[in-house]
This record gives structure tokens, C-alpha cells and sequence, in this order.
């Protein structure tokens, strides 16, 4: 029986035994078939991915070299740059005075491509000077101490393009300046103005493309290699592995490849076949390990791998996704804060609804300027300065989101402007109300500078938001006490209170000062102080604008080092305009503004040769313009009516009046055309072909180009000036 006892156990042991390898044989079998088909998947999965990946980074620097390549081109179809862009040797003293405008244009062109540009630079081919965004700078000193490039010598800028209407990428080389240095990708654009190659050269910085590729990693160990059309290499982000034409060429190694769409660049992904295997076998083994888990510790072992794993890789996803948005609306709303219209509006209304709760169909624009006393900068210097500038922006959004849903943007030092979303277009005065209630900063901040509040109008769209800025604006600027906290209403403001003063106006006059024409001065300035006469705003403001008009020449002493104090008239414009009783006639404080004027034009303009016969010309041609701006217009015709050649007139007109023909005959034209919308109910486009203007695109360009504004605008402005003007009246 004990025998029998123990065969029995062993038969029942033998049958376990058999049974748990059976079940463990079907399951070993089972987990590689499952390993076979997940590796062709998950390796497919990863092609798939790392591909994709390519493609869009592909896309992104296709975009962003488009851009930059289009910058070049642009910048020579600029009227400015094509009437001052000139040789050493063909540089006036009118020239030279506006070269400026290239400066500026530089400068912009900079920051509008930052950080993907490090610099740019404009020089005509054997000339002497180059132009940048920072001003002008001798060509040696330029190539040997600024920009020193590794591979282009100063011989090589200055003899390599001879032709005209070229456009090129230079391979990669080293440029050191004297703050660092890095490799750059010199994109040249060459151009012919005046019969001289003009050549525009942008910096685009190679560590800014590195940066693309590794901002978002696929797979680590992924090399990311940029080849041209002649297989240079343009970019590598691992410089530390061997070289390139290795890597791409050995075997042992998954290369996908993508093929820019506007340049003869190829852009390659290499990785090791080992490395991809690798990552395929523990992204498996890691499945695996789940099963086993789930197995042994169920649904908890689950969550918890879940949330060790996917949650930050998802949190890292969203957070770098929402700070991409965040950026993307600070570049859309800084355009539509200057008047820039955009075709994405609704998609920038979407994103504002997700992560500023913009759910209302109402806008209000609020301008806050802190005007910082002598004490901020004491107290906070560097990168004090800035980090207490971000605490004070982020105060802001916390007093202000009180009153509704909304979004801060910080225009420049110390001015923030404020976009409130409302469900209904309530009053402006109750946003007023709400920042007169109580003070956003507390007490020991506010010691340190003046707070400015300036409250714009309601909008029914966003892409209107920049008419309600500028009420803010012009709000702000109407600051009339020295409070250290005042909240200013644009529906408050007067109309005598308004006024009309631009940065355009500035400009004209000093063109006119420099150009030495005193007529054209004196006509200027007679007609902006004619201009706010009628429009009758109070005699404070009317000193204001004398102040204001006195600055202008003023800082062209300053300019030329010519003590103001010195002047004949200056005695005359103390006693007449700046005294406190503001006594005198309008008609005697204007003589005396303009001999003002006219004593610094005689300071200021160096008069060139002219003979009688060729001024009179050009003032032939000039009542020509004035007489029949109704009708075309160009130059041949002109020259034709005054027998004389295109050529000849074009100049002279130039000389004597400091002003091209073309932009003499646009600006006849549209000041007649503010004229009709004024006063008329014409349609624009009946009023463009009244002031010789037959393209309406032509009229609109040139119309906001001069007055700031579209003709619609100027002509609400108008009536509702007109209105407000009646309704004081």
C-alpha cells in the first residue's frame, strides 16, 4: 500500500509537471510570436514617427529660410532704400540725412527675425561704407574687427558679385565678432540700383537651426545632418561622432531623409540599426514587464507605470504646446494692436478663449504707463531691472483680471497694454470706475514710479482692437495733473483737448527744414496750427502744440551743436510763446513760430548751387503738379509739357525741393483726397480716380502709407470729430 501511495504521488507529480510545462512551453511560444509581430509594429511605429518628425522640421526651416531669403528681395523694392542706398561717391547731403531710414529698416528687418538671424548688413559692391542696423561702419573695419569670417575674407565680399538679381546661400563658415562667436549661413541677395550691385547679407545662425531639431526629440541618439546640392554639409547636430559621410554611408546604420521643398537642401536622420533595435527590444521588454505585472500586481502596477511614465511625457507635450501658443498670440496681438490685419483672427480668438477664457464678443483696450522715478532705477539695476519689470506685469494681470477675462502685453518699457474681454459691450466709464476703486500696486511700489491709466473705447472684433489702443493711447498722453495714480477716460477727453500732432507731421517739418525750402516750411507748419485752430481746441493745449512744434526745431540745433539761446527770434519766441499770461494773438504767436523756423532752416540747410534758370524749372514743374494732379501723371509727361527730358527734371526736382516727384505728386494727391473725404459722401473709389489715382489698391497703399490709416478711417475720424465739434458747439 505504501508502495502503491508513492507511485501515485509520483504519477501525480509527473502529471503536474507535465501540465506546467506544457502551459509554460504554449506561453513561451505565444510571447515570441507576440515579440516577432510587435517589433516589425513598434519598429514601424518608430520609422513612422522619427519621419514624420523630419518632415515637419523639414517644413519649419523651409518656412524660416523663406522668409529670410524673401527679406532680401523685399528690402530692394522699398522706395527708400532705392532712392538712398548709393555709393560714397554719389551720396548727397540730402542722401546722407536720410539714410536713417535704411538704418531703421535694417534694424527692423532684425527684429523681425530674431533669433534665427544674428545680424544683417547692406553695402554696394567697391564701395567703401557698409550699412547695419546699428548704423555705418567703414568696409575694413567692418570685415576685421565687427564680422570677421572665417572662409570670406573682406576680398571676397567686395569681388564676388558682379551681377544683379541674385539670390544664394554660402556654405557654412565661422564668424567671430567681438562679443562671440558661431557658424553663420551668409543668405546673400544682390540687386542693381542706380547701375551699382547692391548686396544684402543675413546671418542666419546655425545654433538657432541645431535648436529646431533638438527641441522636440524623437529617439535619443537621433543625428540630425543637412546636406546641400554639392553634399556640403550645412548643419550637423553631433559633432562629437565621426564624421558625416561615415555615418550616412555605413550600413549598419537607418538613415531617413527628407528633401527641402524651396532650397537643395536634404535634410537626413541617422541612427544606428543597433541603437533602433535596442529601442524597439525594451520598448517590448518594457511590454513585457507590463503583462508580468499585470499579471502579479493587476490594475495597480498598471496606474502606476501609467503614471510614471506617460504623465510627464504628457505634461511636457502640453507644456511646451501651450507655451508655443503663448507666443504665437503675443505675435498676432502685437500686430493687431498696430492696425497689422490678419487672416487668422478666429484662430487667435480660439486660442485666447482656451487659455485666457475669452468667451465674450466685446474688446476694451487699456493702456497702463509706469512711469519710473529716479529712485526705480537706483533700486533695481540688470537683471533686478527686468525680473522686477515680469513681477509688476504679473500684478498687473492679477488686479485686472478682477474686472473681467484678460491679456497683458508689454509694449516697451514701463507701457503695458491691457486687452479686457467682455460678454457685453458695457461703458468704458465702468472699467475707469473699477481702476479708480482701488490702487493695483501696493504702497512701497507705488513710491517708486507714477501710474498712468488710460482707458480706450469697446470693440465688437478683435481685429479692431488697435482703433480702441489708440484711444488708449491718446488718453494716456492727455495726462493733465502730476497725480502719482490717475486713470484718464478717452470718452472724458474733450474734443478741444484732441490734438492733431503725428509723428508724420514731425517728420514733414524736419524734412522741410533740411530740404531749405521756406515756403514749404512755413506752409507746413501754418497748416497744422490751422488745422487744430479750427477744430477749437483750448488755448492750453494750443500753447502745448507750440511747445511740441518749438521741440522739433529745437533738436535740429541740437543736432548741428547751435546754442538755441543764440538765435535773433529766440527772444521773441520767450516773450511771445513761451510767457505763463499766453496773452497774444494766435496771428502774432504764429509770425513769430515761424521766423523761429526760419532762423533754424538758414542755421540748418547748407544751400546747394542752384541758378535762377533751374529753380524756375522746377517750379514750373511743381504748379504743373498742382494744376492737373486730377490727371496721370509721371515724369515723361511732366517733361514733355516742359520740354525738357524725364532724366533732367526728375533731378532738379529732387534738389530744389528735397522731395522725389513721385512722392510730391502722392502727397498733392492725398492730401486732396482727405479733403473729399471730409467733407463728401463719394465713394473711395470715385475719390481715387478724382485725385489721378486709377488703381484703388494703388490709393489705399499710399493713403495709409502717408496719413497712418486707411481712407475709411480718416473719414470716420473726420465725422466724428465734426460731430463731437457740433455737439460741444
Amino acid at each position: 500500500m505504501k508502495q502503491s501511495g508513492k507511485n501515485q504521488k509520483g504519477v501525480s507529480y509527473c502529471r503536474v509537471l507535465g501540465y506546467f510545462a506544457f502551459f509554460l512551453t504554449v506561453f513561451c511560444i505565444i510571447l515570441i510570436i507576440i515579440y516577432n509581430a510587435d517589433c516589425a509594429v513598434v519598429g514601424r511605429q518608430y520609422s513612422e514617427k522619427i519621419q514624420a518628425n523630419l518632415t515637419a522640421i523639414t517644413g519649419n526651416i523651409d518656412t524660416q529660410m523663406q522668409i529670410v531669403r524673401n527679406l532680401g528681395s523685399d528690402f530692394f523694392l522699398e522706395p527708400d532704400i532705392i532712392m538712398y542706398l548709393k555709393p560714397e561717391k554719389d551720396e548727397t547731403l540730402s542722401v546722407r540725412a536720410e539714410q536713417w531710414r535704411i538704418i531703421r529698416k535694417i534694424s527692423r528687418e532684425e527684429a523681425l527675425v530674431a533669433p534665427l538671424v544674428s545680424s544683417v548688413f547692406v553695402f554696394i559692391s567697391h564701395d567703401n561704407h557698409i550699412l547695419t542696423g546699428d548704423g555705418h561702419y567703414d568696409v575694413d573695419y567692418f570685415f576685421k574687427d565687427m564680422y570677421r569670417y572665417a572662409d570670406y575674407p573682406e576680398q571676397f565680399w567686395m569681388s564676388s558679385f558682379k551681377k544683379g538679381s541674385l539670390r544664394m546661400i554660402l556654405p557654412p563658415t565661422v564668424m567671430k565678432t567681438r562679443k562671440n562667436s558661431g557658424a553663420v549661413i551668409p543668405v546673400v541677395t544682390t540687386d542693381r540700383i542706380s547701375g551699382n550691385v547692391a548686396i544684402h547679407v543675413c546671418n542666419i545662425a546655425v545654433k538657432t537651426l541645431e535648436d529646431m531639431f533638438v527641441a522636440e526629440p524623437s529617439f535619443n541618439g537621433l543625428r540630425f545632418v543637412v546636406f546641400d546640392s554639392k553634399r556640403n554639409v550645412i548643419l550637423d547636430t553631433n559633432h562629437s561622432t565621426g564624421s558625416v559621410y561615415a555615418a550616412v554611408g555605413n550600413s549598419k546604420n537607418i538613415i531617413f531623409r527628407q528633401q527641402s521643398s524651396c532650397l537643395d537642401w536634404t535634410v537626413c536622420a541617422v541612427v544606428s540599426r543597433d541603437a533602433f533595435r535596442q529601442v524597439v527590444t525594451e520598448n517590448l521588454i518594457l511590454v513585457f514587464q507590463m503583462v508580468f505585472a499585470a499579471l502579479l500586481c493587476g490594475v495597480g502596477m498598471t496606474f502606476l507605470f501609467s503614471f510614471r511614465i506617460y504623465k510627464p511625457v504628457q505634461k511636457q507635450y502640453l507644456a511646451q504646446e501651450e507655451k508655443n501658443s503663448r507666443d504665437y498670440i503675443w505675435h498676432s496681438v502685437q500686430l493687431l494692436l498696430h492696425g497689422f490685419q490678419s487672416s487668422d483672427v478666429c484662430h487667435v480668438s480660439g486660442m485666447m478663449q482656451k487659455y485666457y477664457q475669452f468667451s465674450g464678443s466685446f474688446f476694451l483696450c487699456c493702456d497702463i504707463l509706469l512711469d519710473y522715478h529716479l529712485q526705480f532705477y537706483q533700486d533695481y539695476e540688470g537683471e533686478n531691472l527686468a525680473e522686477k519689470q515680469k513681477e509688476l506685469a504679473s500684478r498687473l494681470y492679477r488686479a485686472a483680471v478682477k474686472f473681467s477675462s484678460c491679456y497683458i502685453l508689454d509694449l516697451q518699457n514701463g507701457l503695458y497694454s491691457c486687452i479686457f474681454n467682455l460678454d457685453a459691450p458695457v461703458d468704458e466709464k465702468t472699467a475707469a470706475d473699477f481702476f479708480r476703486a482701488g490702487h493695483i500696486f501696493p504702497e512701497n511700489d507705488q513710491k517708486l514710479f507714477s501710474i498712468i491709466i488710460g482707458i480706450g473705447t469697446v470693440c465688437d472684433s478683435l481685429d479692431k482692437i488697435a482703433v480702441s489702443h489708440k484711444h488708449a493711447l491718446l488718453a494716456v498722453q492727455h495726462r493733465v495733473t502730476q497725480q502719482d495714480y490717475e486713470v484718464i477716460n478717452f470718452r472724458d477727453i474733450p474734443v478741444s483737448d484732441r490734438v492733431l500732432f503725428s509723428f508724420y507731421d514731425q517728420k514733414e517739418i524736419l524734412k522741410n527744414i533740411y530740404c531749405g525750402n521756406e515756403s514749404v516750411l512755413t506752409d507746413c507748419i501754418s497748416r497744422i496750427l490751422d488745422i487744430n485752430l479750427k477744430r477749437g481746441i483750448s488755448e492750453e493745449n494750443m500753447q502745448e502744440l507750440y511747445r511740441q512744434i518749438m521741440m522739433v526745431g529745437q533738436r535740429c540745433l541740437d543736432e548741428k551743436g547751435y546754442p538755441v539761446d543764440t538765435m535773433k527770434t529766440f527772444q521773441s519766441v520767450r516773450d511771445v510763446i513761451l510767457q505763463q499770461e499766453m496773452d497774444n494773438p494766435f496771428d502774432i504767436k504764429k509770425k513769430v513760430l515761424l521766423n523761429f523756423f526760419v532762423e533754424i532752416q538758414s542755421i540748418v540747410y547748407i544751400p546747394q548751387e542752384l541758378t535762377e534758370a533751374i529753380r524756375s524749372t522746377a517750379v514750373r514743374a511743381q504748379k504743373y503738379i498742382d494744376m492737373n494732379f486730377n490727371k496721370p501723371l509721371c515724369l515723361e509727361i511732366v517733361a514733355e509739357a516742359l520740354q525738357i527730358t524725364p532724366k533732367y527734371l526728375s533731378r532738379i526736382f529732387k534738389t530744389a525741393f528735397g522731395e522725389n516727384f513721385t512722392g510730391y505728386t502722392s502727397r498733392i494727391r492725398i492730401e486732396k483726397a482727405k479733403i473729399l473725404l471730409a467733407t463728401t459722401n463719394e465713394h473711395i473709389n470715385d475719390i481715387a480716380l478724382d485725385v489721378g489715382m486709377e488703381s484703388r489698391a494703388t490709393f489705399l497703399r499710399v493713403f495709409r502709407k502717408m496719413a497712418g490709416i486707411s481712407p475709411s478711417e480718416y473719414r470716420l475720424f473726420a465725422h466724428s470729430s465734426e460731430t463731437e465739434n457740433t455737439v460741444d458747439e
